[in-house]
């Protein structure tokens, strides 16, 4: 029987450090990468504009050479060291799953957990929250006023549909923030005056994840339970 699961990227500042972010290389056409990827554009509070992309709008997948290839809109700039910039790039690219994609940077999204990036399955706290009338009603306004609904983007599967959405370090912690508060009273509600031990150490954990955190990715997707 299907099921629904969450898997959260975190994407740390020290990202360009571990090689998970470069700035925009000049043979990139970025305005033609935006125009031709509209529909993944994600407008931010402060007005900044960065595309969220599957490896696929970047990359194509070469069976022979059993590696990705560059697949998108480039300029004609002749510039000593282009060619080598481009193969050594490719390289780094080669685990990405997803990019995000600035004008002046380009994140990668990793798909396994490495420096710079550390991956969770969805806290069981943010789903407890929604348990709680005063969660609901700020996270309601929260997704009108952060446009959080346009970030929301169906990854193509001729089986299932699954989803990415994209979140900011401060919107992460402040989400993370008001989900643990309500926690706290959705367990009171019940006669659970305390965290348990092990709940107080993931929830720890998590919040020191994201104090680091540029961007998080949020990945829903399917997967067969094997319950009937």
């Amino acid at each position: 029987m299907p099921a629904r699961s969450t898997r959260i990227y975190i994407i740390k500042r020290n990202a360009p450090q571990m090689g998970l972010s470069f700035a925009m290389p000049s043979w990139w056409d970025v305005e033609r990468l935006f125009e031709m990827n509209d529909h993944r554009r994600v407008i931010l509070p402060d007005g900044r504009e960065v595309l969220l992309l599957d490896w696929t709008t970047i990359l194509d997948y070469d069976l022979k050479a059993d590696k990705k290839t560059w697949n998108l809109p480039e300029r004609g700039v002749n510039v000593s060291g282009t060619v080598q910039h481009r193969a050594d790039l490719l390289k780094t690219v080669q685990i990405a799953e997803w990019f995000i994609v600035e004008r002046e940077q380009v994140w990668l999204v990793p798909e396994h957990s490495q420096p710079g990036c550390d991956i969770w399955n969805k806290p069981s706290w943010w789903g407890f929250a929604f348990g709680v009338p005063d969660f609901r009603a700020w996270y309601e306004k929260f997704r009108q006023t952060h446009r959080i609904d346009e970030r929301y983007f169906e990854i193509p599967n001729p089986l299932w549909l699954d989803y990415v959405s994209l979140l900011t370090g401060p919107e992460a912690r402040m989400l993370d923030e008001r989900a643990r508060e309500a926690f706290g009273v959705w367990k009171k509600s019940y006669g659970q005056k305390r965290l348990t031990t092990y709940e107080r150490q993931q929830i720890d954990r998590f919040a020191r994840a994201l104090q680091q955190a540029e961007w998080v990715v949020l990945y829903e997707y399917e997967w067969e339970s094997g319950l009937a």
